[in-house]
């Protein structure tokens, strides 16, 4: 799993209002909750402008602090900071994309990791465009490149079906069940 720049300055640079930032936060924090579940490697990718971890919208955990890549946009986010080839050790196949932004930071990072034979996901519930206009286009992009979109609640639901491991299933759908 691969955050890019989860932090709240991005959240409240975009145009959701302030119970569409509520529910965003919410989505990041229910996938990082399943993911942790099922020891799901979580990677960071975070703008090099220096910011507090409290300012992030998650936090990684104590295993993941090894995982966060700082980055200059200036550059390409997969091979200048090193995350292409941190994401190629961790011997997996599969990469779940989600953070800011869709039409920029996400989709390039999605094209890199499809180039190097990665399966790429991309929750879209939990991506935001830095134009509304160019939204559509790049979903587009994205699809024609060979990434698979989802949502958040999708892909807790997926990967409590795909678990054979019964305590693990029944933690994962109690992630879903409202409180």
């Amino acid at each position: 799993m691969l955050l890019i720049d989860p932090v709240r300055r991005n959240v409240e640079r975009s145009d959701i209002d302030d119970d569409g930032q509520y529910s965003l936060i919410g989505r990041y924090a229910l996938f990082q909750q399943a993911a942790r579940i099922l020891d799901v490697p979580e990677f960071f990718v975070i703008d090099g402008n220096p910011t507090s971890e409290r300012d992030w919208i998650i936090q990684p955990c104590e295993r993941s602090r090894s995982r966060v890549h700082e980055a200059s946009y200036a550059g390409s986010l997969w091979s200048t900071s090193g995350l292409g080839a941190a994401l190629a050790k961790e011997d997996r196949a599969c990469l779940v994309l989600c953070g800011f932004w869709l039409d920029g930071n996400i989709t390039f990072v999605a094209l890199n990791a499809l180039a190097d034979g990665f399966d790429v996901f991309v929750l879209m519930d939990a991506c935001l465009s830095c134009d509304k206009h160019a939204q559509s286009p790049t979903v587009d992009r994205l699809l024609q490149a060979g990434v698979v979109p989802l949502t958040t609640m999708q892909m807790v639901r997926e990967w409590a079906e795909c678990t054979a491991d019964e305590a693990r299933r029944s933690l994962l759908l109690d992630l879903l069940t409202p409180t």
